[in-house]
C-alpha cells in the first residue's frame, strides 16, 4: 500500500539526518560552553532514529557517539581520562569474547554481518557510558540526580506527545516513525502488507498499541517502569529527582495503559512492593488514598476507549493473578510454542558456549535477556553477567544503597522478557547512574553513602 506520506517521507528521507545533526550541535555547544550536556544525551540515547546508508541501516546512536568522541578528543586536547566502569567495560570483554568462541565453533560463519553487528552493540554500551561520564564532571549526587530526572521528564513529555500524535494523527505518525525506527533489528515497524493483526500494534490505519518514539510497545514499557523506578527511588531515599514526581508517575501510568504490554502489568506490584518494603516506616493514609483515586481515575478514563484495546487492558490486567502464563507467547506452553522456544532449544544443544549471535535454524534472537545470552555465548556469558550483577547487589545490601536495589530489580526482571540487559538506551542510563554514584562514593565526594529506608 502506498500512502502519500511515506512517499514524501522516503523522498526526502533527511529527518533521521535531521535530528542527528540537531543533537550533535546541540551537545557540541553544551560541551564547548561548559555547560552539562548529559541532559541531552540521556534523550538522545533513548529516541535515536536509524540512519539509511545505500541500502543500509544503522542505529544513529553509533554516529552520535563517535561525534561526541572526537569533540572530547578536542576539548581535552587528545588525553582522554581513564574512568572506571565498575567491570561493565570487562564483562562486554568476556560477552565478545564468549560471542566470537561460540560463533567460530558452533555457529553459521557465513553469517559474519550479524555477528560483527552484535559485537559493535557491545562496543557501544561501553563507549556510551564512557562518553556520557567523560562529557561533565558531576560534582554531587543533588547533580546526578537532577540530570538524570530532568533527562527523564523531557522523555516522558516527548512521548506523550508521541502518544497524542499517535492517537489522533495515525497514519501521519506510522508513516513518520517508521522512517525513523523502521530497522533490521526492529519488530514493530514494518512495511503495512506484514500487518495482520491488531495485536501487532497498528492495524487498519490506527493504533491499538501506542509506541511513543520507540520501535516496539513492549520497549516504551520498559522506558515507563525504569521512569517509575526512579520516582520509587525519589520518594524512598528523599533524593531529588523529578520536580513533580506524582505528575510523572501519574503519566506513566496512562502511558503504560496505553502502551498495552505485559512488562508493564506485571512490573506495576514490583515497583509497589519495593516502594513498600523501603518505606515501612514511612507510609501514610495520605498516601493510599492518593493511589485509589488514581487508580479509580484510570479505570473511568479508560471505560471511554475502543472496545477492543479495552478487552486487552482487562486481559493484560488477567496476567497479575497468573504471572507465568504471561510468558507463555515467548516460552511456550504445554499447548503451544513459543516465539523464543526454539531459540532456547538451540542454546541447550550447545550450553557452554553457544553458537554465536546469529541464528542457525532460523529461531528468534530477541526477547529475554538470558535466553539470548544463553543463545549467544552459553552459560560462560549467562555466568559473567551474574557475577557483575550479584557482585553489584551485595554491595548494595552491604552498603545499603537502597537506589541501586531498586533499580537493578527492575532491570534484571525487566530482562526475562526483553533484552534491555544487553543492549539500548535503558541500559546506558541505568549503568551511568550507577556509576557516577560509586564513583561520587569512592571520591569522597558530599553524598549521602547509605541511605536511610
Amino acid at each position: 500500500m502506498k500512502l502519500y506520506f511515506r512517499d514524501r517521507w522516503e523522498k526526502c528521507c533527511g529527518m533521521n539526518y535531521l535530528i542527528l545533526a540537531f543533537f550533535c550541535i546541540l551537545t557540541a555547544w553544551f560541551i564547548f560552553k561548559g555547560k552539562n550536556p548529559v541532559i541531552t544525551e540521556i534523550v538522545y540515547f533513548v529516541v535515536a532514529p536509524y540512519i539509511k546508508i545505500g541500502s543500509l541501516t544503522f542505529d544513529s546512536s553509533y554516529f552520535y557517539i563517535f561525534f561526541l568522541m572526537v569533540l572530547l578528543v578536542i576539548r581535552e586536547n587528545g588525553k582522554l581520562p581513564i574512568r572506571k566502569l565498575n567491570g561493565f567495560a570487562l564483562l562486554m570483554g568476556l560477552w565478545i569474547v564468549f560471542y566470537t568462541v561460540g560463533w567460530l565453533i558452533n555457529g553459521n560463519t557465513a553469517a559474519y554481518s550479524g555477528f560483527i553487528v552484535s559485537v559493535l552493540g557491545l562496543i557501544r554500551n561501553v563507549a556510551a557510558i564512557y562518553v556520557a561520564m567523560l562529557s561533565f564532571d558531576i560534582k554531587s549526587t543533588d547533580e546526578l540526580d537532577s540530570t538524570i530526572g530532568k533527562g527523564l521528564s523531557i522523555l516522558v513529555v516527548m512521548n506523550v506527545v508521541a502518544v497524542l500524535l499517535q492517537r489522533f494523527m495515525p497514519m501521519k505518525m506510522y508513516d513518520i516513525c517508521y522512517q525513523l525506527y523502521y530497522g533490521a533489528t526492529s519488530r514493530g515497524y514494518t512495511n503495512y502488507k506484514n500487518i495482520n493483526s491488531w495485536g501487532s500494534g497498528f492495524y487498519k490505519g490506527r493504533y491499538y498499541r501506542y509506541f511513543g518514539l520507540f520501535d516496539t510497545p513492549m520497549n516504551f514499557s520498559c522506558f515507563l517502569i525504569l521512569v517509575m523506578a526512579f520516582v520509587v527511588i525519589q520518594y524512598t531515599t528523599d533524593r531529588k529527582i523529578f520536580k513533580y514526581p506524582k505528575i510523572t508517575v501519574s503519566a506513566c501510568i496512562i502511558l503504560g495503559f496505553f502502551a498495552q504490554c505485559k512488562v508493564f502489568f506485571l512490573m506495576l506490584p514490583v515497583l509497589l512492593v519495593m516502594y513498600i518494603i523501603f518505606n515501612l516506616k514511612k507510609i501514610s493514609l495520605k498516601g493510599i488514598v492518593f493511589g485509589l483515586i488514581l487508580a479509580l481515575m484510570m479505570m473511568m478514563f479508560f471505560l471511554n476507549i475502543d472496545a477492543i484495546a479495552k478487552i486487552e487492558i482487562f486481559r493484560y490486567l488477567r496476567y497479575l493473578k497468573d504471572p507465568l502464563e504471561a510468558f507463555s507467547t515467548r516460552f511456550g506452553s504445554d499447548d503451544q510454542q513459543g516465539y523464543i522456544t526454539g531459540t532456547l532449544q538451540v542454546a541447550m544443544e550447545h550450553p557452554f558456549f553457544g553458537v554465536g549471535p546469529v541464528s542457525i535454524e532460523g529461531e528468534h534472537i530477541a526477547d529475554s535477556s538470558y535466553v539470548v545470552l544463553l543463545h549467544n555465548g552459553g552459560f560462560f556469558a549467562v555466568g559473567a553477567m551474574a557475577v557483575f550483577y550479584i557482585r553489584l547487589l551485595i554491595s548494595d545490601m552491604k552498603n545499603r544503597y537502597t537506589w541501586c536495589s531498586i533499580l537493578l530489580v527492575s532491570l534484571l526482571l525487566m530482562g526475562i522478557s526483553r533484552n534491555l540487559l544487553i543492549f539500548g538506551g535503558l541500559l546506558t542510563i541505568s549503568l551511568y547512574y550507577i556509576n557516577i554514584n560509586l564513583e561520587l562514593v569512592a571520591k569522597n565526594k558530599p553524598v549521602l553513602v547509605k541511605d536511610n529506608a
